[in-house]
């Protein structure tokens, strides 16, 4: 099972060279998902992955929720709703 949800990129604050990041424009729609289970093995400590996908692009990315939250402070975005 995963968590999923789309956030919208409505700006970008700062310019990055993070590869996947670097290519972002305002308008950009992403996808998120996470797994749903615990990390790891023995259910230890370990950060969970998060994957991003753009559709413009045809690109993903994957990292730790830290990695990800801190590659998207460049950015001012927005989640977008499930209808």
């Amino acid at each position: 099972m995963y968590l999923t949800g789309r956030i919208r990129v409505v700006k970008c604050k700062k310019a990055t060279k993070a590869r996947f990041f670097n290519k972002l424009q305002a308008d950009d729609e992403l996808d998120v998902s996470t797994p749903f289970a615990a990390p790891g093995r023995n259910r230890g400590l370990y950060a969970s992955q998060v994957k991003l996908v753009s559709k413009r692009l045809d690109e993903s990315t994957v990292g730790s929720m830290t990695e990800i939250l801190n590659r998207l402070t460049c950015f001012e975005w927005e989640e977008i709703q499930s209808r």
